[in-house]
C-alpha cells in the first residue's frame, strides 16, 4: 500500500525527501516562508507546495487538508503527517525565547493533527524540558529524545520526536561518519591548517576560548551559521554549502539555484536531515 505525506512547516524538504527515499509519496508541503518551500518544489516537483501563516484558525486549517485528502489521495490509501513547528521560541541558543509562544504552536499542530487523524504522524522539535513535560501531561503519544548521530546523521544533533504507528526501537542504528569523511563524500578538501571544528561557542576564563574539536570526530550540530573550521589559533572559516548540506545528509546540487547563500544555510540548519526521515518512515512502512 503506498503512503502518502503531508509535509507541515516543510522548509526545504529534509523530512519529504528522505521520506521518499522510504517509498513514501509527497503530496501536499506547507510553510510560510516561500524560498525553502521554492527548493523544496525544485527537488519535488510533483508535490502540491503551499504557502500560509500556520498557526491560524484550527477548524478552517483541518477541513482544508480533509478537503485535499479526500481530493488527491484514492481511498483506502495511507495517510502519514509530518510536523516540524519553528523551534528558535523552544532553543536554548535564542536568550530572548519565549517558551510559550514556541509551544501555542506546537499545541496548534497536535491539534490539526487530531482533527484530520491520519493513519500514522510525526512531529520533531527540539529536547526543550519544558516542553517535554508539556506534551507527557497533555497528549496521548510516544516521545523520545533522539540523538542523530546513533542513526547515522554525522552531526550531533537531538532533537524530541513524537508521534504515533512508527517505532523509533524499530529503526536501524548506524555508526555516523566523521566530519572529515563527509568532506571526503563531497570532494571537499579544507586548506591544511584548518584540521579543527568550531560550534561557536566559547569556555574558559572569560569565556575566551573557542570551543572546538578535530574534524576526524562528528560534526558540532548545523545551524545556520555554525559548525566552521578553524585552526589552532581560533581563526575560523565558512563550510562549502555541499558540504555543509552534506552534514545534514542532503545529496549534492539539492541546494541549486539562485537562493542566496545565507538562506540556505538557513535552510539547512532548520533542516529534518533526510536520512532520519528516511529511516523513521522506513518503519511506517512495514505496518
Amino acid at each position: 500500500m503506498n503512503v502518502y505525506l503531508i509535509d507541515l512547516f516543510c522548509g526545504a524538504g529534509g523530512f519529504s525527501t528522505g521520506a521518499q527515499l522510504a517509498g513514501a509519496i509527497p503530496i501536499l508541503a506547507v510553510d510560510s516562508w516561500r524560498p525553502a518551500l521554492d527548493i523544496h518544489e525544485k527537488n519535488h516537483p510533483n508535490c502540491v507546495h503551499l504557502c500560509v501563516e500556520l498557526g491560524g484558525c484550527l477548524d478552517e486549517f483541518a477541513s482544508f487538508i480533509i478537503g485535499f485528502i479526500d481530493l488527491y489521495v484514492p481511498k483506502g490509501s495511507h495517510i502519514h503527517i509530518h510536523a516540524s513547528p519553528p523551534c528558535q521560541l523552544l532553543s536554548a541558543i535564542n536568550p530572548g525565547r519565549d517558551y510559550m509562544q514556541g509551544m501555542e504552536l506546537v499545541f496548534w499542530t497536535l491539534d490539526v493533527i487530531k482533527m484530520i487523524q491520519p493513519h500514522t504522524w510525526s512531529l520533531e522539535q527540539v529536547a526543550n524540558r519544558v516542553l517535554l513535560s508539556s506534551l507527557k501531561d497533555k497528549y496521548d503519544a510516544s516521545i523520545s529524545i533522539i540523538r542523530m548521530p546513533e542513526y547515522g546523521i554525522p552531526n550531533c544533533r537531538k532533537r524530541l520526536v513524537m508521534g504515533r504507528g512508527f517505532q523509533i526501537s524499530e529503526m536501524e542504528k548506524e555508526l555516523a561518519p566523521s566530519m572529515s569523511a563527509v568532506f571526503d563524500s563531497v570532494g571537499f578538501t579544507p586548506p591544511d591548517e584548518f584540521q579543527f571544528q568550531a560550534d561557536g561557542t566559547r569556555n574558559g576564563e572569560g569565556r575566551k576560548k573557542v570551543n572546538m574539536r578535530s574534524t576526524s570526530l562528528v560534526s558540532y550540530t548545523v545551524t545556520q551559521s555554525h559548525p566552521r573550521l578553524c585552526n589552532a589559533s581560533g581563526k575560523n572559516m565558512m563550510i562549502p554549502i555541499d558540504a555543509y548540506a552534506a552534514l545534514q545528509t542532503f545529496h549534492t546540487n539539492y541546494f541549486d539555484g539562485d537562493c542566496p547563500v545565507s538562506q540556505i544555510r538557513k535552510m539547512i540548519g532548520n533542516a529534518v536531515p533526510p536520512h532520519f526521515a528516511e529511516k523513521l518512515m522506513g518503519t511506517v512502512s512495514k505496518l
